[in-house]
């Protein structure tokens, strides 16, 4: 499905980048988006509050 985002972004003249937003620890997530090009453009330190601890968030982005 990402896939087919990232297509669909690339034939939108209007789409110039994409962004997102992923918990540090995701690794997979984090793979995932690399796979498709997504670089890392900074760390959002302890922005989050779930299962009681305080989470970052790792800023993803992909120019088309």
């Amino acid at each position: 499905m990402l896939g087919a985002l990232v297509d669909a972004a690339r034939a939108d003249d209007k789409v110039h980048s994409l962004l997102t937003l992923i918990v540090s620890p995701n690794a997979a997530s984090l793979k995932l988006h690399e796979k498709f090009g997504f670089e890392n453009v900074g760390t959002l330190k302890e922005v989050c509050y779930k299962f009681d601890h305080w989470l970052s968030l790792t800023h993803l982005q992909l120019l088309v």
